[in-house]
């Protein structure tokens, strides 16, 4: 409106429909993060002479390996990666459908790899060169592939061998003349290998029964000879080493008995036995083959040879094992527990040591290198709480749980001198379990290592490796000689960042909260997760850019739920932490549960935050068992709430301790001190069912509006007892700031039905949104009848100012199932509510919503949905949805005076926001918070039913004009602004045309009340004036 300007207000009266409108996403606003594998390991490590490192491995989706991202086109791919010595990722290549298991360099750089491929599809591809599997069927059984790369990742060849059933090559090693070396077991009735053919000795061939081969190939790829072993049972070969004189050698586990070498055949004790043999490079002919045995078990896992022919063998027992003269036995007096051995044989298959490592639990080897001096490096991992390496000592960092003799395993480094003393050892450590898969020397001595870690930190030495999601990570690191870690590296990226609420303050900025895993960059500023999930705080401006974020958590699962701002500007958040120890900034919180090692159950957290983002204060309650928040609220004089769900008993929150008198969670609300976050009192809904706290709403005099779900009969809100009328029911309570239930009222059906997020308009109405599961549910005398009987649809229910009974109700929805989350009031008569729908197509009203995905009944692909509807009558306005082909949802939910809504949620790969795409980096998970505006009556508004005020356009510049459908011919206009207090009024002579025209002062934008008196009529809208 024009300040030096007189408005017309124009005035008529009729109901305001929906009519022209133009909603529109404005702009959608992503923290970016590269996508991350789901589960990734890498297999095996070799090194060249200029200290390069190759790795190979698998991983499943996408994996970035420094600047590199490889994306798997099925279930698994296998990728070799090369890093200079300072460990930084210079090329990473992948094979889809190929698994690695054996990897060996020649002197110029060349890479030659041993694996399978087969399971999820018949043929791989290495660059031009592509194998098809010798088992037709559709899941096919693995084959054996050996492929040689170039010094800068381009495949020279790749060749096969094996039969139609499970065949595995599992290790490989080149001689000084370039030719290759391979081994594995195969169960195939027979497997070719060129054009020689292998015949099983097992009894029965097939997929449990193997014989061990040895095959060799020269430097072109042709296969020049195999050889076989074993008997009639199950015989498994794991590691192979050649020398400088022509011996070839290899090490597994047999359990035949017999088990045949050539012309060496080796008898069984006990449930298996290790072995080492050798063979001669030019023939493959059987030179010798020596065992070790025992009480227990033996497992041949990794061999090396030093300058003068002997053999270094390391690999894992139980009980008791002989190798020659030398003896080693467990420690522990469960012999299904295993330790580690090393042991030495001179060139004749001699045994000249044996030595031992391990603790009370499982500790296991998985490579052995030896150098010029004939000093061995182990590597492996360890579960016992304490492992012995001679006299040295690693003490596991994962508590052991309550009652267990074991816990996560830790990874380890070893030295032994060539009399088989250990030296030194070196572990890594994390929170989820970490573990070795091979080792390699360098030229100057230094000690390479891969293998993979799970959910949470890895630290070696000065290096700190976040996880990048819930499965396995890439682990490749360097030690030097002495044991000291240099670097470590791995797969760097996300696997999901999520945002579950959004708050807005007076200047337009908006503040944003949810939970994160690995490196995600918001704006400028990047977080980094300290496990397996970080929750995050961020603020962005009116534009949607990132001003700051901040993150708090621990080494175990954290995420935030819901944020709220005080008037002066500082950000309140509440969710729940389940790690031993989280940190806020400078703040520490312990978890109640410390009997499970390095997991724990979930407890509730709440912070505050100035408005610059730095951490004030944090606050616990909680339990020995799982407790949540789900929401947080802060009233007029700052104090804060939370509410959510707990199953601990006691429950407690500072001095206040509740008790659960079922084992199912009980609702809980809980106050704090908005300055100190000191717990001033708790209460609670105990059913005999699940109950659960979801939202919370303050009136203007300061009462407490509390709503989620219960189930049962006889369930108390103070003095109030509700029952429910099916498996869970919906309740809406009022509490006064000293937490006493003043009123509580049920809504649902005989399904499971939930209250989600409310708000208050200005007039004092309760508006509240959720989800009820068919067929029906009533709400007072209200009742709704669900679209499809066996799934949810989305309600939205007003309660009138002051009065504890509900006013309407309506519903939304399709065929699947539909939830209202979040739900926020705007100052012109709008009710907003954002959700999720899974069905083909979802109705608010006369607007249809169609899902990205043609059939999402088939798999759950919901897309999100923003909708409003008139806060006067509940009649639906209009929605809008946004979406990908993936898993999308609207979380949160807020309005400004401008009209505009914004919404925050996550989505998946691929989504877009009406005409604008998403920055959708990963497959799923990826957070957003996205602006949208149009929610505007352009045109004149459809007439609807009696005695009900609407106003268009609404928001207004220059005139507004209002209708009613009731017979009304004089009326007093009342006009108030958003304290209540009254701008204009004066008495109308409505005309047949029911239009009026009437000058007013020239009005500053805002919010205001337009209300109408007349005998036997009042109506009021609000209108914003811009």
């Amino acid at each position: 409106m024009r300040p030096a300007s007189r408005a017309l207000l124009l005035v008529a009266f009729y109901l305001l429909g929906f009519g022209a409108q133009a909603q529109s996403w404005q702009w959608a606003s992503q923290a970016t993060a590269r996508p991350s594998s789901s589960g990734s390991l890498a297999n095996c490590t070799a090194t060249d002479a200029a200290g390069n490192v190759y790795v190979a491995g698998y991983f499943q989706q996408s994996i970035s390996l420094g600047s590199i991202t490889l994306t798997s086109s099925d279930q698994g791919n296998m990728f070799v990666a090369k890093l200079n010595p300072s460990g930084q990722y210079q090329w990473a290549i992948k094979v889809a459908g190929a698994s690695p298991t054996g990897l060996a360099l020649d002197a110029a750089g060349n890479a030659y790899l041993t694996g399978t491929f087969g399971g999820e599809r018949r043929t791989a591809s290495f660059g031009s060169t592509t194998l098809t599997n010798n088992d037709p069927s559709q899941y096919p059984s693995p084959d054996v592939f050996v492929a040689k790369l170039n010094g800068t990742g381009q495949w020279q060849w790749a060749v096969k061998a094996g039969g139609p059933d499970a065949d595995f090559g599992v290790d490989l090693a080149l001689d000084a003349a370039g030719d290759v070396y391979v081994t594995g077991h195969f169960a195939s009735a027979s497997a070719s290998f060129g054009s020689t053919t292998l015949t099983s000795g097992a009894a029965q061939p097939g997929p449990y029964s193997y014989n061990i081969f040895v095959a060799k190939l020269n430097a072109a790829g042709q296969w020049l000879w195999a050889s076989k072993a074993g008997g009639a049972n199950t015989d498994q070969a794991s590691g192979l080493a050649v020398d400088g004189n022509g011996g070839v050698y290899i090490t597994g586990t047999y359990a035949s008995n017999p088990a045949t070498f050539g012309t060496y055949p080796l008898t069984g004790s006990g449930f298996s036995n290790l072995f080492v043999a050798k063979l001669t490079a030019a023939a493959g002919t059987w030179q010798w083959a020596s065992k070790a045995g025992g009480t227990g078990y033996g497992y041949g896992v990794s061999l090396a040879t030093d300058a003068t022919g002997n053999v270094y063998a390391a690999g894992n027992f139980s009980g008791t094992v002989t190798f020659g003269t030398a003896t080693v036995t467990t420690g522990s007096s469960t012999s299904s527990f295993s330790e580690v051995y090393v042991a030495k044989l001179n060139a004749s298959g001699q045994w000249q040591w044996a030595s031992k490592a391990g603790g009370s639990s499982d500790d296991m080897v998985r490579g052995i290198a030896v150098d010029a001096a004939g000093n061995a490096f182990v590597a492996g991992s360890f579960r016992s709480p304490t492992a012995a390496f001679g006299t040295l000592t690693l003490t596991n960092s994962t508590p052991t749980p309550t009652g267990f003799t074991y816990t996560e395993s830790d990874l380890y480094v070893a030295k032994l001198n060539a009399s088989g003393q250990w030296q030194w050892a070196s572990k890594a450590t994390g929170t989820r379990g970490e573990d070795a898969s091979d080792v390699a020397l360098d030229a100057s001595g230094n000690v390479l290592v891969s293998g993979e870690f799970y959910s949470g930190r890895l630290t070696a030495g000065n290096s700190v490796l976040p996880s990048n999601g819930n499965g396995s990570n890439v682990l490749v690191a360097k030690l030097n000689a002495a044991g000291a870690w240099q670097w470590a590296a791995s797969n760097v990226g996300s696997s999901g960042y999520y945002t579950n609420g959004v708050a807005r303050d007076a200047n337009g900025s908006l503040y944003v909260v949810g939970n994160f895993n690995g490196t995600v960059s918001f704006g400028t500023t990047t977080l980094v997760s300290n496990g397996e999930a970080d929750l995050f705080v961020g603020k962005l401006d009116a534009s949607g850019q990132w001003l700051w974020a901040v993150q708090g958590g621990g080494e175990g699962y954290e995420s935030s739920s819901a944020v709220a701002l005080d008037a002066a500007g500082n950000v309140y958040v509440s969710g729940s932490f389940g790690s031993l120890s989280a940190d806020f900034g400078s703040f520490s919180l312990t978890n109640n549960d410390n009997t499970r090692g390095n997991y724990a159950t979930d407890d509730v957290f709440v912070g505050k935050l100035n408005a610059s983002g730095q951490w004030q204060w944090v606050s616990k309650g909680g339990g020995p068992d799982s407790d949540y928040s789900n929401h947080v609220a802060v009233d007029a004089t700052g104090r804060v709430y939370v509410c959510g769900s707990g199953n601990s008993s006691p429950l407690t929150f500072g001095s206040t301790t509740l008790s659960n008198s079922t084992s199912s969670y009980n609702a809980y609300v809980a106050r704090l001190d908005g300055s100190t976050g000191t717990w001033q009192w708790a209460d609670q809904v105990d059913g005999a069912g699940r109950d659960e706290a979801t939202s919370m709403a303050f009136d203007a005099a300061g009462n407490l509006y509390l709503t989620g779900s219960f189930s049962g009969a006889g369930v108390a809100f103070g003095n109030t007892t509700l029952t429910s009328s099916g498996e869970g029911d919906i309740f809406l309570g009022q509490l006064n700031p000293a937490g006493q239930w003043q009123w509580a009222m049920r809504a649902g059906g005989r399904r499971n039905d939930f209250g989600g997020r409310m708000a208050f308009d200005a007039a004092g109405n309760l508006y509240l949104t959720g989800s009820f599961h068919g067929p029906t549910a009533t709400f007072g005398t209200i009742s709704l009848t669900s679209t499809s009987t066996d799934s949810s649809d989305v309600f939205v229910a007003r309660v009138p100012s002051g009065v504890a009974s509900w006013q309407w109700a309506v519903k939304a929805g399709g065929a699947g199932d539909d939830y209202g989350y979040a739900l926020a009031t705007d100052g012109a008569g709008g009710v907003y509510v954002a959700g999720s729908f899974f069905g083909p197509t979802a109705s608010f009203g006369s607007t249809n919503l169609a899902n990205t995905v043609a059939n999402p009944l088939d798999y759950p692909t919901p897309d999100l949905f923003v909708a409003k509807l008139a806060a006067a009558s509940g009649q639906w306005l209009g929605a809008v949805k946004a979406g990908s082909t993936d898993y999308d949802g609207a979380y949160g939910l807020v309005t400004d005076p401008a009209g505009s809504v914004f919404v925050a949620g996550y989505v998946g790969a691929g989504a877009s926001f009406g005409s604008i795409p998403a920055a959708s980096s990963l497959d799923y998970g990826n957070g957003f918070v996205a602006k949208l505006s149009g929610f505007v009556t352009a045109a004149k508004p459809r007439s609807s039913a009696d005695g009900q005020l609407a106003a268009y356009p609404n928001p207004f510049a220059d005139q507004l004009t209002l209708r009613v459908d009731a017979p009304v011919a004089t009326a007093t206009l009342t006009l108030r602004d958003a304290l209540g207090r009254t701008v204009r009024q004066q008495l109308v002579s409505v005309p047949a045309t029911r239009e009026v025209s009437i000058p007013v002062a020239a009005l500053p934008p805002g919010l205001y009340f337009l209300s109408l008196d007349a005998a036997g009529y009042h109506g009021v809208v609000p209108i914003t004036h811009r």
